[in-house]
């Protein structure tokens, strides 16, 4: 299990938390999360001011890495055969142009070097700046879309989503993550649950049937004309241009109004 290693190089090596440190405000899941999780008890546990000293550290190296110097020390985060002595080195210039990070953020750096997992620096920031954001009873809801959202339909969504049950009493903050393979609709995410109205997930719904509708046509072609009819009133439903085909040999399934062929078996 990824936590028992963390947990136990964190105590052993730096003094960090222990299992009866604060726990974190959410629970995180992945061997980043177990990192960032171990960090945020450890600061959580010195004081308040440490805590946030931390997060301005972590905001400024995530800050470097997206800067257009960043490449040169992401390449030295993802070098898995350097020597201890280089990556001390790497580290070292790393942390100064942080101008004075606490001792916590260095030992934690140091940590992630022993193990071997300094790869893991991007994905431990933004567990870290979650955890964050939740210890200020913020509620970080991702939109992912096809395009970017216009500004008067981010601020909509922004209002409806206020109001939930599920964001009352917290300050929400919108990120709009931009993912073209959806195809189009939204995929929005908050807390532990996903509501997914993507294009993409329909298309997905309709080869699922198609799959049915194929299997079925092996044994009997009349079989397969409901499933087509389903097929038809689906897209209807959901206003989209359609063209289903069937025969012998070939389904398939187009979206017209994306010009592109989403669906074909033969």
């Amino acid at each position: 299990m990824a936590s028992g290693p963390v947990y136990r190089a964190l105590k052993c090596t730096r003094g960090y938390a222990t299992a009866a440190s604060k726990q974190p405000p959410i629970q995180l899941q992945g061997l980043s999360g177990k990192y960032a999780s171990a960090l945020y008890s450890a600061a959580v546990k010195k004081d308040e001011k440490t805590l946030s000293t931390v997060e301005k550290d972590l905001s400024s190296i995530q800050r470097v890495l997206s800067s257009k110097d960043g490449s040169a020390i992401k390449q030295f985060l993802h070098n898995p055969t350097l020597q201890a002595s280089d990556r001390k080195k790497g580290l070292s210039n790393m942390m100064s142009k942080l101008g004075q990070p606490t001792e916590l953020t260095k030992n934690f750096f140091d940590v992630l070097g022993e193990n071997g997992r300094l790869y893991e620096t991007e994905k431990v920031i933004e567990d870290f700046l979650n955890l964050m954001s939740a210890h200020r009873g913020e509620m970080t809801i991702t939109i992912t879309s096809a395009q970017p959202l216009e500004s008067s339909l981010q601020s909509r969504l922004e209002a409806s989503l206020k109001k939930s049950t599920a964001a009352e009493s917290k300050t929400v903050r919108i990120k709009n993550v931009v993912k073209p393979t959806i195809l189009g609709g939204l995929i929005v995410d908050f807390g532990d649950k996903t509501i997914d109205l993507s294009v993409l997930s329909r298309v997905n719904k309709m080869n699922a049937l198609l799959h049915v509708c194929m299997h079925l046509s092996r044994k009997r072609k009349s079989l397969c004309v409901p499933f087509v009819s389903l097929i038809r009133f689906f897209f209807h439903r959901n206003r989209f241009e359609q063209e289903v085909t069937f025969n012998k040999r070939h389904i398939g399934l187009r979206c017209l109004s994306r010009k592109a062929t989403v669906f074909s078996m033969t």
